[in-house]
């Protein structure tokens, strides 16, 4: 299952990219002003986006998988959030430059790319995984402590208030692990250049 729901993914961003860059040259070398031409541009644009949408949905069905089989990690959240990326990006050309007005391609693709970055730190993916995986645990499934303990102080704030909702042993385990791997990092942080602002927070909730 694992293999399935990994493989793909990267070929999936290829393909986004040649689509990407065949529409856009295709653009450049087509008559402007043979409206024939404009219009099979248009409609062969439009069949190849929506195909690469396709291959969108199979890829977070994939995702999908994982959540079920394996629970959430951040590289997961990561790879969800390069999708709806890739998503955007089409759905945006096909708006533009599909419709003759390629001079918004480019600072359309700026803009939306820093509101995409902007939220996806706005969401606080470690905050979401801890979530997902907590809830899962509550419905008997595995919670994987080691990798959990590892997560940054974006984490800890969830992980602590939530392991109420694990079973006592588990729950005992996961702060014996998150004490140590703290102190691990306390005894790192020497320099204040490695410093963080999740660090600094994570640190002051453990010290409650």
């Amino acid at each position: 299952v694992a293999n399935y729901a990994r493989d793909g993914f990267f070929e999936l961003i290829v393909i986004a990219g040649i689509v990407l860059a065949a529409l856009l040259v295709a653009d450049d070398v087509i008559d402007r002003n043979a409206e024939s031409d404009r219009r099979s541009y248009r409609i062969l644009g439009q069949v190849l986006v929506l195909l690469v949408g396709a291959v969108l949905v199979s890829a977070v069905t994939r995702l999908s998988l994982y959540l079920q089989f394996f629970g959430l990690t951040d590289e997961r959240v990561f790879a969800l959030a390069v999708l709806v990326w890739v998503a955007i990006i089409l759905t945006w050309l096909a708006m533009t430059v599909l419709r003759g007005q390629r001079a918004r391609f480019a600072p359309g693709v700026l803009v939306l790319s820093a509101c995409w970055l902007l939220a996806f730190n706005a969401v606080n993916p470690e905050r979401w995984v801890v979530e997902t995986n907590l809830r899962r645990a509550e419905q008997g499934m595995e919670f994987d402590v080691a990798y959990h303990a590892k997560l940054s102080g974006d984490a800890l704030p969830t992980m602590l208030r939530g392991a109420e909702r694990l079973s006592p042993s588990v729950a005992a385990e996961l702060r014996s692990a998150i004490e140590k791997e703290w102190q691990k990092r306390a005894e790192r942080r020497t320099d204040w250049r490695v410093w963080s602002l999740p660090y600094v927070l994570g640190a002051r909730q453990l010290e409650r």
